[in-house]
């Protein structure tokens, strides 16, 4: 997915984390979408976090 993808969509963005969580998470055999939705949800979380952590950071900063 590129900013320009995210840009020209016209879902909201829990939407359309949820719509990304679902496509990664795709099984390409029934006993394997369980793992790829944790790994996927695992990993969107962090970024999530981390994104959180630079805005608080970034907020603290012009703050002062």
């Amino acid at each position: 997915m590129t900013p320009d993808s995210i840009e020209a969509s016209s879902l909201d963005p829990e939407t359309l984390m949820l719509v990304r969580i679902a496509a990664v998470s795709l099984p390409r055999s029934p006993r394997s979408s369980a793992p790829r939705v944790a790994s996927a949800s695992g990993k969107i979380v962090e970024a999530l976090a981390i994104e959180i952590e630079i805005a608080e950071l970034e907020e603290e900063s012009t703050a002062q």
